[in-house]
């Protein structure tokens, strides 16, 4: 059987990634993933939003959108959409299709697909957002997962939770 392999390089809210997909006489492999993942860069929706108005040659559009967010704003206290940063945390893709054992054979565990991913972005809102008092949200984050790879369980944060409680029982 001829093997066959192929491959792309692209760039996400400023993380560089790798893209490939791969044939062989077992199966076809996909994988997407970070070619750098310690420490990503922030991006703000400024800087996002100026993007997009560069690439499709659109002017004050984003006019309306903050017009929107500062209409809830507590008098006095702006909120400054363009200072919103994101950070992509973690982004992995990776897919594994075995072929169609032949009719003959039965099925088992290794021919099924297997799927693993995971996406974890951190929203820093510290210079978004003012400062309400008694409260002041400095940033959210959101994380979905299917996989148990130490490295990118890692840089999404997952198992926080059990590290923190073993350091109340100290």
């Amino acid at each position: 059987m001829t093997n066959f392999a192929t491959g792309v390089s692209f760039n996400l809210l400023k993380v560089d990634f790798q893209a490939i997909l791969e044939k062989s006489d077992t199966g076809t492999r996909a994988l997407v993933l970070p070619t750098k993942a310690d420490n990503p860069p922030t991006v703000s929706l400024g800087e996002i939003t100026d993007e997009f108005k560069k690439a499709l040659n659109i002017d004050g559009a984003d006019a309306n959108i903050k017009e929107k967010i500062n209409a809830v704003k507590k008098e006095g206290k702006s909120i400054n959409p363009d200072e919103i940063k994101f950070q992509l945390a973690a982004a992995f893709l990776y897919i594994e299709m075995p072929n169609e054992p032949k009719k003959e054979e039965p099925k088992n565990e290794d021919s099924k697909t297997t799927t693993e991913y995971a996406l974890a972005i951190n929203v820093d809102l510290q210079d978004a957002l003012p400062d309400f008092g008694a409260f002041k949200l400095n940033s959210v984050f959101i994380a979905v997962w299917n996989t148990k790879r130490k490295a990118v369980l890692k840089n999404i944060g997952a198992g926080e939770i059990t590290e923190m409680l073993k350091l109340l029982e100290a």
